[in-house]
């Protein structure tokens, strides 16, 4: 699978913005994680690059996550999966996250993204 790390709508936070997340979702089985702390590194309307302390197996495991993070001012709800890591950078490992896309959540990361960028100018 190719991932587009590099489309044209992806904004990097400097410096990264502070979200959390729970596993839901292990292999298609549900599981009850506690919530996590993580740094959102960079954000699309399809994904997101994040930093956690945690080290999650992904390699072997499909690994779903709900991710909570706030830009502006209202707070974005996301589900996802773990689609590749990279271990052990300055702030943690980083983690590739691809949303579950939904037009809904598609329009409110692209106009949080264009009222963060304009009032961050």
């Amino acid at each position: 699978m190719q991932y587009k790390r590099n489309e044209p709508f992806r904004f990097t936070f400097t410096p990264p913005v502070d979200c959390t997340f729970t596993i839901v979702e292990i292999d298609h089985i549900m599981v009850n994680s506690k919530n996590a702390a993580g740094k959102l590194i960079d954000l699309s309307p399809n994904g997101a690059k994040i930093a956690s302390n945690l080290d999650i197996p992904i390699n072997t495991k499909k690994v779903k996550v709900n991710m909570k993070f706030k830009i502006n001012l209202d707070t974005i709800l996301a589900v996802g999966i773990l689609v590749w890591k990279k271990e052990h950078t300055q702030l943690g490992n980083s983690y590739g996250v691809q949303f579950e896309n939904t037009s809904v959540l598609t329009d409110v990361i692209t106009e949080e993204l264009k009222l963060y960028a304009k009032q961050n100018r």
